[in-house]
């Protein structure tokens, strides 16, 4: 378990996600098993937002739907138009944090790079 504010503080701490993602900020809105970040991806340059999962109790569900969410992504809804599309395959960032006495802790923080979409209501972009 990693609590949200233990996430976003691991993630605003790091100068890079994999080499991939930089000029990371967090964003107001987060759900309720993942902390929301808006980054810039180092290959096209372009803005993306980054979803970390994050967990304050034990509960299988939370994990399920967001390992759910990104397999419907690179599987049945890849390309669909009238979705927001991941940038990579879910993706993972390893990192140690340091406890309160002083003792290093591996995590392994899971996350989808979504392509950015500034605004609006998706459905509205893609009228059939």
């Amino acid at each position: 378990m990693v609590h949200p504010d233990t996430v976003r503080n691991i993630v605003l701490a790091q100068g890079t996600i994999n080499g991939r993602y930089e000029s990371i900020q967090p964003l107001n809105a987060s759900g309720h098993f993942s902390v929301v970040f808006r980054a810039r991806s180092l290959t096209s340059g372009d803005p993306a937002a980054l979803k970390f999962f994050a967990q304050t109790a034990a509960d299988s569900y939370r994990q399920l739907s967001f390992e759910r969410e990104g397999g419907l992504l690179t599987g049945p809804l890849r390309g669909e138009p009238r979705f927001v599309q991941l940038l990579e395959p879910p993706a993972t960032l390893p990192v140690v944090a340091t406890l309160s006495n002083g003792a290093p802790l591996s995590l392994v923080l899971q996350f989808l790079a979504f392509e950015w979409m500034n605004g609006g209501d998706a459905t509205a972009l893609t009228k059939e």
